[in-house]
């Protein structure tokens, strides 16, 4: 059966186990020694009253002590071993074994089958442990940037556009503290936001947001799951890639629609939009990479691919992980984009109705056509005439290049003022227009 010292002290948890072990092997501290072929058991005491009952079956390695320790092989297992291999004749050969080792056995096999789960429940109850210290934490700061928004209030915008950058940085950092992160962003671009021209226009919104969200957390265990999940990413509380990844996701055809790159601070990001042929709805890839670093995947604008996503909880669901996927060859079917101006206002606002803190809606349009307007102003058009202003970048002066008297497919993002165009479909041809496109 090839056993040795050797082996024992190699499957000894650690080397303290086995010093102990040593201690074990005297004629004293054992009683019922016997074997029957390949199994060898005993009961030992170690210093107190109590016997240990432990058994080992050396052909297969399995071992069971009804010790309190944790981990086998303990040191009454490893004792018994050693004690077996420095003197054999002291295991007197049995027909049976005592039932308590039968007993023994069925016990220990009983705990591995168990020991995942209850590892598994020990894990999860650590987990809501720690979120719930944490949420009392938070509650705590939601009351503090609710005091600190009366003090806004109360003293003017005008007087906190002339404090200095440390007064921001101040309550930035207690948001910080209290594990509101989300909060603490906007704090830190507010700071940077009153040098701009509009500033008022652009801290009023700031704060609206801000009360918006402390005034809804107060009330976090009255909504339904997807807003609670909304009001925690706005805290700052995002959910695991890898938790995601565990889930069932959503199998589609999707196009590649549109990619920016982006860099702060040495670090950079890229934001991939995907259309699912069949589901015919948006989703939008978020990736992070330091310095040089290569991203994972590389999105090739126009490419479609057979893919398994999982979208991140919210109140409206966009940002989305991939399980898997494979590119296709297959041409896409078609994108069903919204016809009437009119009718893409209404659905965007009651996204925004769903969601008040989303920046800005994904959007498709068909059948539209850009504009000039006298005072050099860009827009696309519907059928109906409508117009919906486009961003005053490159990109919406590449749109109008684009335009050959058919009406063309738009995609970009929506901000509740003008729309960023990413992408048109001219002349069943993709044209990439945002400037950051790589």
């Amino acid at each position: 059966m090839d056993w040795d010292l050797e082996k024992v002290r190699r499957l000894a948890p650690d080397l303290l186990t086995f010093e102990r072990s040593e201690k074990l092997v005297k004629p004293s501290r054992w009683k019922e020694l016997g074997q029957k072929g390949p199994l060898i058991w005993g009961q030992c005491r170690s210093g107190g009253l109590t016997w240990y009952k432990t058994g080992l079956e050396l052909d297969k390695e399995r071992s069971f002590s009804n010790s309190p320790s944790a981990v086998l092989p303990d040191k009454y297992v490893l004792a018994l071993a050693t004690y077996f291999l420095k003197f054999p004749t002291r295991f007197p050969q049995r027909e049976e074994p005592p039932a308590w080792v039968g007993e023994g056995f069925r016990r220990q096999h009983q705990k591995r089958e168990e020991a995942p789960t209850q590892r598994a429940d020990k894990k999860a109850r650590a987990r809501e442990r720690a979120r719930q210290k944490r949420l009392l934490l938070m509650y705590e700061g939601v009351s503090d940037l609710e005091r600190w928004l009366d003090d806004v209030a109360r003293e003017g915008l005008g007087a906190w556009q002339q404090r200095d950058d440390a007064a921001w940085e101040a309550i930035a950092t207690r948001m910080t503290d209290q594990k509101l992160n989300g909060p603490a962003r906007r704090i830190r671009r507010m700071a940077a936001l009153r040098s701009q021209p509009d500033w008022l226009d652009l801290l009023t919104r700031e704060l609206a947001d801000l009360f918006l969200f402390a005034q809804a957390f107060q009330q976090l265990d009255e909504y339904e799951e997807a807003f609670q999940a909304e009001l925690l990413n706005q805290a700052g509380i995002n959910t695991r890639k890898s938790e995601l990844l565990d889930e069932t996701g959503l199998s589609d055809y999707w196009l590649v629609l549109s990619r920016q790159e982006g860099e702060d601070e040495n670090l950079r990001y890229r934001r991939v939009w995907l259309w699912g042929e069949e589901v015919q709805r948006p989703a939008l890839l978020l990736d992070f990479a330091w310095g040089d670093q290569a991203y994972e995947h590389d999105w090739r604008v126009g490419a479609a691919v057979e893919a398994e996503l999982v979208y991140y909880p919210g109140a409206l669901p966009h940002r989305a992980v991939v399980k898997n996927f494979s590119y296709q060859q297959r041409p896409f079917a078609h994108l069903k984009g919204q016809q009437k101006i009119s009718d893409f206002l209404r659905d965007t606002a009651q996204q925004w109705a769903r969601n008040p803190w989303m920046v800005t809606a994904p959007s498709l349009l068909a059948d539209v056509v850009p504009v000039l307007d006298e005072q050099a102003h860009l827009y696309i058009k519907d059928r109906e005439d409508q117009l919906l202003p486009l961003a005053a970048d490159p990109a919406s002066w590449k749109l109008l290049s684009a335009y050959r008297a058919e009406p063309m497919l738009v995609f970009g993002e929506w901000n509740g003022q003008y729309l960023q165009p990413f992408m048109t479909l001219a002349n069943r041809r993709i044209v990439r227009l945002h400037y950051s496109d790589g």
